[in-house]
């Protein structure tokens, strides 16, 4: 199955984040963290805020998350 976000994928792979790092952040366990991931749940605007303000601030949320 292939990511509803490649791109916030691809960001954080790039910088050597750990899926469970970025989790922990987010206060989410990973198995949460891989749901939202993959589209079977969304992400919530506080935890896209996050994602983007604290641990990608050099990305835009367009870029993030996009689907295409």
């Amino acid at each position: 199955m292939l990511p509803a976000y490649p791109n916030l994928v691809a960001e954080v792979a790039k910088r050597g984040i750990k899926h469970n790092t970025v989790a922990t952040a987010l206060g989410i366990s990973s198995r949460t963290l891989s749901n939202k991931i993959y589209g079977r749940t969304e992400f919530t605007w506080s935890e896209a805020r996050m994602l983007k303000n604290d641990i990608l601030p050099d990305c835009e949320y367009e870029y993030l998350f996009n689907q295409t």
